[in-house]
């Protein structure tokens, strides 16, 4: 059973100084998220790809959310974790992106 779908994310631009759509953004806009991300790694997105593709049931909705790519950082001395941001998407890319879309269409 699918997790119920999130509110919608929203995005406010900082040049703008107000709100809009996802389908809005380009390349360089300077924006804070509100809503539900999804992160991923390399297998998780690895197994979601792997799950959409033989048209499984996936455990969660991908519509209406922000796909955030992250790498952890080592823990510092005396710390049980490190912090994460983000990372590159391209060894994420042999995952079929079309696939993502599809899932979030549905």
């Amino acid at each position: 059973m699918q997790a119920e779908v999130p509110s919608r994310v929203r995005a406010f631009l900082a040049e703008s100084g107000g709100h809009i759509d996802l389908g809005e953004l380009r390349a360089g806009n300077s924006v804070e998220l509100s809503g539900s991300v999804l992160s991923l790694r390399d297998a998780s997105a690895a197994r979601l790809a792997a799950a959409v593709e033989r048209g499984d049931q996936l455990p969660i909705s991908l519509a209406g959310r922000i796909m955030y790519a992250v790498g952890p950082s080592p823990a510092p001395p005396g710390r049980i974790i490190g912090s994460a941001g983000p990372t590159t998407t391209a060894r994420m890319a042999r995952f079929s992106l079309r696939s993502f879309r599809r899932a979030s269409s549905e």
